[in-house]
This record gives structure tokens, C-alpha cells and sequence, in this order.
């Protein structure tokens, strides 16, 4: 049977969230700041400057980055607390994108990646963004993307276009999900690609209008127009054929 019963510690950890945001963060819900495409830069900054002089920030990230590494369980039950406002996730920095990208790269990405993509992230300095959504084409099924990636046998070249990418505008660090295209010099099929976002070729069309004012920066359209990865650079970030 499962145990429902929340720890002492764990309970108070989980208040200390929620007082916080009730406390610190809801003041912010009628911030001009907070536009009709989400929180914009500054606000986040702000927000996120509070959690990290609470001692919060990011408490959902592996100890050797400076977090609790709560268990799938304990996060639940802190990230209710968050919760408590929808810019508690924003100031707290377990808001998606960021906290599931965050969690794969603390997984399998190299020193390197950690250093240039990751650890800024966990810091609240950078934001990231996953990017495989497509009008008419991927929405969770990777076996309908469109967006493709050709590889000659030195770079990867990238063209396509994605949809509801949240928080595309000002983001670092990117991942993006093409179709690699048969070739004779390496595996093909959907794949995951690292890198920053201001590599040239990704070009944000525009922010879209949406019903929500919950993400940083709202949700793009993004345009890949020959986005160039070299080959041994991109097998120095990573890839993933699924």
C-alpha cells in the first residue's frame, strides 16, 4: 500500500513555500508587468531575486546544484505549495519549460553541457525552451515531425517551423526535436538537438495570442531557416534517435 502521510519536514517545507508565495508573490498578480503574453523579463528577474533571498529557488534541482532533490512524491506535494499563485512557479523556478528540461539535462547531459546550458539555468540567469510543437505537424507524436534536420556528414542543417513554444522569446537554451533525413553517414529519425538561442537560423515570427498569462514571455512561432549545427559540435552537446 501506498502511504499517504506527509512527513513532518516535508510538510513544513511545503508551508514554507506556500506562506512565501501568499506572502511575497501574490502582491505581484496585478504587477503591469504581467502582460497579456505572461511575465516579462523584468518581472521574472524580480520574482525570481525573491525566491533566491528566501533560500527557495529552484529547490526541486539535484544537491550537487545546490537544491533538495526532492523525490517524485515530495514534489508533488511542494509544487502544490507553488502553486498557490501561477507566478509561484515563475519566482520559485519550477515552472515548465524550464523545470522539465532542467530534469533531463541533470540526467544525461556532459560537464560541458552543464556548465553552458544547464547550471545557468538552475541560477534563475537563463531561461530554456523545448521546441518540437507544429501547426499540422508534432504535437506529442515525434513520428509526425516535420521539421527536419539534414546531416551531410559535418553539419546538421535544420529547417522547419514550430508552434506554441513557450518562452521562446529571450531564451538560451534551446531544445530542439527534428526528423534527422536518411543518410548514408549516421542514424536518422527523430532526434533531440542542444543548443544556444542565439545560434543564427532561429528566428521568432511572433508571440502568439493565448488565453493563458502564465509563461515568460507568452508562446512563440519559430522559424528554422537553415540552422547549422557541425557535427562534431552537435555530438558534443547531444543527441537522441527515439
Amino acid at each position: 500500500m501506498i502511504d499517504f502521510e506527509i512527513p513532518d519536514e516535508l510538510a513544513a517545507l511545503r508551508d514554507e513555500i506556500r506562506n512565501f508565495v501568499v506572502e511575497k508573490i501574490v502582491p505581484y498578480e496585478r504587477d503591469p508587468r504581467l502582460t497579456r503574453h505572461g511575465p516579462d523579463e523584468e518581472l521574472r528577474t524580480e520574482l525570481v531575486g525573491l525566491a533566491r533571498e528566501a533560500g527557495l529557488l529552484t529547490f526541486q534541482a539535484p544537491r550537487r546544484f545546490g537544491g533538495r532533490e526532492p523525490s517524485h512524491r515530495e514534489q508533488a506535494v511542494l509544487f502544490e505549495g507553488a502553486g498557490w499563485s501561477t507566478l509561484g512557479p515563475v519566482a520559485l523556478n519550477c515552472a515548465a519549460p524550464d523545470e522539465g528540461n532542467m530534469f533531463v539535462l541533470g540526467k544525461i547531459a556532459n560537464d560541458e553541457q552543464v556548465e553552458k546550458f544547464l547550471v545557468p539555468v538552475i541560477d534563475g540567469r537563463q531561461r530554456s525552451v523545448f521546441a518540437m510543437t507544429e501547426p499540422g505537424g508534432a504535437g506529442s507524436d515525434p513520428g509526425q515531425l516535420a521539421t527536419e534536420a539534414v546531416f551531410d556528414g559535418s553539419d546538421y542543417v535544420i529547417n522547419g517551423r514550430t508552434w506554441l513554444i513557450t518562452g521562446a522569446d529571450g531564451a538560451r537554451t534551446w531544445i530542439i526535436m527534428a526528423r534527422v533525413a536518411p543518410n548514408p553517414h549516421g542514424a536518422d529519425g527523430p532526434t533531440l538537438f542542444l543548443c544556444d538561442g542565439q545560434t543564427p537560423g532561429i528566428e521568432l515570427e511572433r508571440v502568439m495570442n493565448t488565453m493563458d498569462r502564465n509563461y515568460v514571455q507568452g508562446h512563440g512561432v519559430v522559424e528554422f531557416r537553415d540552422l547549422t549545427l557541425p557535427a562534431i559540435w552537435a555530438a558534443a552537446i547531444w543527441s537522441i534517435i527515439v
